[in-house]
């Protein structure tokens, strides 16, 4: 079951689509990113971050961006990154990843904590870029709780 479940997440990666992977709390979610993420970054036309947490998002941009840059934090224009928007941010993630032909899969853990803010900044990165994939996890009762909210 668990291989099946990695597979089909794969295929639907490689199509380009975003992924929610839900279900109970403690059945190992979190476990099957991870491991998925360990077994991909050997991958050429693919970068795989994986972040514990959804928030804050400037921060875990930021740190997807460090991971994507050949020269991380001694990029040239590591500072201007650093200080800007979250809008520009997007727009760097977006052009680095296009300068390189590679595609980024976020794996975001825990998004049932998810904030509004946080939210919209997620969504401005996959406004700017059709590099950026999306491959999440959230606890089914507590993501349920608040869709409903």
């Amino acid at each position: 079951m668990k291989r099946e479940i990695e597979s089909k997440i794969i295929e639907e990666i490689n199509k380009g689509n975003h992924i929610l992977l839900k279900g109970r709390h403690g059945i190992g979610k979190s476990y099957l990113a991870q491991a998925i993420v360990r077994s991909r970054k050997r991958m050429k036309s693919e970068l795989w971050f994986y972040s514990p947490f959804c928030k804050p998002p400037k921060q875990i941009m930021l740190s997807a961006l460090e991971f994507i840059l050949p020269t991380g934090k001694d990029d040239e224009n590591w500072k201007l990154y650093r200080r800007g928007t979250i809008i520009e941010l997007s727009q760097n993630i977006s052009a680095v990843l296009k300068s390189q032909k590679k595609k980024l899969v976020l794996v975001i853990d825990e998004l049932h904590t998810i904030s509004a803010n946080a939210s919209s900044s997620y969504h401005l990165l996959m406004q700017h870029s059709d590099n950026v994939i999306f491959f999440t996890t959230a606890t089914e009762q507590y993501l349920e709780n608040k869709i409903n909210k």
